[in-house]
């Protein structure tokens, strides 16, 4: 039945009015990629081509997770599906008669386990497609090792989270609210008090955001397209967008984005290091006391800077882009 099944898929597709784009996604190679010298211990188990898949996959390959069908059509490749099916019986009438089935004429034994197997795994692939839930190629970095899943195939998109992060607050204000953070000032800043829920959403989303650029090595090809998104929060207003340039990167970091947050993550826990900052934002709101500020906390502070210069930048990007429809921007007020 699974062998008929995967067969009539192939042939009448059309007739089952399947979305193509849904099916046959592109596929294209993430930008952001983090460089290879600066790749943590943990890179090659957490992005494993299998890795988002939450049942036990250990056969296909990165194309075939990318699009089930191949799978398909390579199982039909040596023979059609009325000599599969013939072997199959004449395989069953061997058995039921004690017989050896390496005498049953057709390819080995082993290479038709193999076959069947990812046959199978593609099987079950199909059917999370089916059934919507086909998982994004980060599914697991944002559920199980951030803790922050994402509701859709399309919300997983790095650039749809930095949607996010410009949602409640501008660049200038979250700029001066890291500054307020790691100040050994003690001035209460009326601001940051009254906004600190949004902050520390904001300042998680932030980091959250630029490390999951660096992961996965492929991205479908709607996810670098502006165009796809509903809607971008711009994290300046009019004005602002077309004079700012990033002051905490120089030109050759800003030239080179997949580096510069290669560099700004290397050895860095995300997890832990969520925590410390959110830490710090606490002290920085509870204690009335002056802090005296370190050395790692102006090295936290000024990762944090640069951070948000790379991802506005991304976000700016996506807005001058996205400013030739002229629809779906959110520019902050003056």
């Amino acid at each position: 039945m699974m062998i008929m099944g995967c067969h009539f898929f192939i042939h009448q597709k059309k007739q089952l009015k399947y979305w193509d784009d849904w099916i046959d996604i592109p596929w294209v190679k993430n930008p952001y990629r983090c460089v290879l010298e600066y790749r943590s211990r943990e890179d090659l188990k957490i992005n494993h081509h299998l890795a988002h898949l939450e049942d036990s996959y250990t056969l296909l390959s990165i194309k075939e997770v990318q699009n089930f069908q191949k799978t398909f059509k390579r199982f039909f490749k040596p023979m059609d599906l009325s000599l599969w099916i013939k072997m199959l019986d004449d395989w069953k009438e061997a058995l039921e008669r004690n017989q050896d089935i390496t005498d049953v004429m057709g390819p080995p034994p082993y290479k038709v386990y193999d076959a069947i197997l990812k046959l199978f795994e593609a099987s079950y692939l199909a059917i999370s497609w089916a059934d919507y839930s086909y998982l994004p190629p980060n599914n697991h970095l944002w559920q199980h090792y951030l803790g922050s899943p994402c509701e859709g195939y399309q919300a997983s998109n790095p650039f749809e989270n930095i949607i996010l992060i410009f949602n409640t607050m501008g660049y200038y204000e979250i700029q001066e609210a890291i500054k307020v953070m790691y100040s050994n000032s003690k001035k209460e800043d009326t601001f940051l008090i009254q906004n600190i829920t949004n902050f520390r959403f904001t300042l998680k989303w932030l980091l959250q955001t630029g490390w999951v650029l660096l992961q996965t090595d492929y991205y479908p090809a709607s996810w670098l397209n502006p165009d796809i998104l509903d809607y971008i929060n711009c994290p300046f207003s009019i004005e602002e967008l077309r004079i700012w340039k990033p002051i905490y990167l120089s030109a050759a970091e800003s030239e080179n984005l997949n580096l510069t947050l290669s560099i700004l993550y290397h050895n860095i826990d995300i997890r832990e290091f969520i925590y410390e900052v959110e830490d710090q934002l606490i002290q920085s709101i509870t204690d009335k006391q002056a802090i005296e500020t370190t050395d790692s906390d102006l090295n936290t502070e000024t990762i944090l800077l640069k951070i948000l210069d790379v991802i506005t930048l991304l976000a700016t990007d996506f807005c001058k882009s996205k400013s030739k429809i002229k629809e779906g921007l959110n520019y902050k007020e003056l």
